[in-house]
């Protein structure tokens, strides 16, 4: 039984203190996260459910939330000005990684944008929202999906990609509890560092070591137009940047990558 009061009051955060909305059953975290933020909510809010009943993905798509799974949105300030949202999806993309090493015993890496990757197989995404008011963004809800302690087989057949949970890859139960405190540890520690520093150049750092796409030839379906060459590099507001055959440089805000063989 996940008791939320006695969770918070024992993460020794420095940061944000999480204030903890849990529920058995929701459509989505983010949306219920999105509209706590609009109603006032700040820094450190956190929505966490057992089961997600419409949960989202990038760009839309559904995210099979059955339970077993962790499922969470945290509204985020920005600990500095002007940096766009991408970037706080790193650092928790970065978080997740580092937390699930410690916890499971295994290494995991990112796919862009933020597709927690292990033996090319999905066990994970991220997906960040900005909050805006009067034209501001206040700051950014971003949802986290771990598939835990469920099988993938069976739950659907529409996966783009090769899917697996936490317990199919290492034979044994994930403790929730603990996954969810090392992830919100691991991104106040990463705020620290963005505060101290007042940059998030070891984020992006960071996020380039664990990536499985730079110097890789690749292919990048927009939905509007299809992009193929080298991934070269990650700009600073999280956009992919492609060099085509004919040398030509092009950034890519959203899409699916695929990594391929020549």
């Amino acid at each position: 039984m996940f008791e939320p009061e006695s969770f918070a009051d024992n993460l020794e955060t420095r940061y944000f203190k999480p204030r903890i909305r849990y529920f058995k059953k929701l459509d989505s975290t983010n949306e219920t996260a999105k509209k706590e933020a609009l109603a006032g909510q700040h820094h450190g809010l956190l929505v966490i459910a057992d089961e997600q009943l419409a949960g989202r993905g990038r760009m839309n798509r559904i995210w099979i939330s059955p339970p077993g799974g962790l499922y969470f949105s945290v509204f985020l300030e920005s600990p500095l000005e002007g940096i766009p949202s991408p970037i706080l999806g790193m650092l928790v993309a970065c978080a997740v990684t580092e937390s699930i090493r410690h916890v499971v015993g295994v290494d995991s890496s990112i796919k862009w944008p933020n597709d927690i990757i292990i033996d090319e197989n999905k066990v994970g995404g991220i997906l960040c929202e900005a909050i805006s008011k009067g034209g501001k963004i206040e700051g950014v809800v971003v949802g986290v999906g771990i598939n835990l302690n469920h099988p993938m087989s069976g739950l659907s057949t529409e996966f783009r990609y090769p899917a697996a949970s936490l317990i199919e890859v290492t034979g044994n139960e994930i403790s929730r509890k603990e996954l969810l405190r090392e992830i919100l540890l691991a991104i106040d520690k990463r705020i620290g560092v963005v505060k101290e520093n007042g940059s998030y150049d070891d984020t992006i750092e960071e996020w380039k070591w664990l990536n499985k796409i730079l110097g890789y030839h690749v292919v990048v379906d927009t939905g509007a137009d299809t992009i193929e060459g080298t991934a070269v590099d990650i700009r600073d507001d999280g956009a992919l940047v492609i060099e085509t055959k004919s040398g030509i440089q092009k950034a890519v805000t959203i899409g699916d990558v695929t990594r391929v063989s020549l």
